[in-house]
């Protein structure tokens, strides 16, 4: 995939332990805005305290090579990658990285993707809640792109 929009969907285990989760969730929240801002990548971040959800939209090219990056990432364990497409639009149009906070009410719905056969419906209600909690304030640890 190059040269053209994509977007890409993935869940992971969190490696993080307990003691350092919210402050280490919030430097990747900060890290990925500010290395998404020099791809022209955008996207969001979920996090319920055990579990990652993350979309991320962008040149194809820089789509593949973040989603290699997260791979090798410690942080992440059995990450699933639920959607990679080409699209027409941006969904998070407007945010390197929105992250609104940890999100533990969403465990049953990233739980369920992470650990069962994903059907694209599934995929598809993750990212319209994903868009519906980030339309909603995005209160916590965000950058927008200018």
């Amino acid at each position: 995939m190059t040269d053209r929009l994509c977007l890409a969907l993935y869940v992971s285990e969190s490696r993080i332990g307990a003691d350092a989760r919210r402050e280490e969730v919030e430097r990747i929240a900060w890290t990925s805005a500010a290395r998404n801002m020099d791809l022209c990548v955008t996207g969001a971040l979920l996090f319920t305290g055990t579990h990652f959800a993350q979309a991320i939209e962008g040149d194809a090219a820089a789509i593949d090579a973040l989603l290699e990056r997260i791979k090798a990432d410690g942080r992440h364990d059995r990450i699933k990658l639920l959607v990679e497409k080409p699209v027409r639009f941006r969904r998070f149009h407007g945010w390197s990285m929105a992250y609104p906070g940890a999100t533990p009410f969403l465990s049953s719905v990233i739980l369920r993707l992470h650990g069962y056969e994903t059907i694209r419906s599934d995929a598809d209600r993750l990212l319209a809640i994903m868009e519906a909690v980030i339309a909603d304030g995005a209160t916590g640890t965000a950058r927008r792109t200018l």
